[in-house]
């Protein structure tokens, strides 16, 4: 089973829809309170790993700003795009050692 983790979502391959994940997103539990924590939970099942990506990058960006222009949210948009291309170029360059 394939677990791709980073700091804010979790992409576990679902067992039953071959190559799928399931999404976990972090979730404050007892907010504001003594115990407050933050835990993983169920996003959502069974998506394509094209589809979790988006999303997630949707997200991001809705967590930096509140309103954007179409010109700022798509220039937004190809800027986290890039960041994960770069993720990939890395690996791609790093891959011999």
């Amino acid at each position: 089973m394939i677990v791709i983790e980073e700091k804010d979502f979790k992409m576990v391959q679902s067992s039953k829809t071959g190559p799928f994940f399931d999404l976990f997103l972090p979730y404050t539990v007892n907010e504001g309170k003594n115990n407050e924590r933050t835990e993983m939970k169920l996003s959502g099942y069974g998506h394509s790993f094209e589809y979790c990506i988006d999303l997630l990058i949707k997200i991001r960006l809705a967590k930096k700003e509140e309103s954007y222009t179409m010109k700022e949210y798509m220039k937004a948009y190809i800027k986290e795009i890039d960041e994960i291309k770069k993720l990939i170029q890395n690996i791609e360059i790093n891959k011999d050692e």
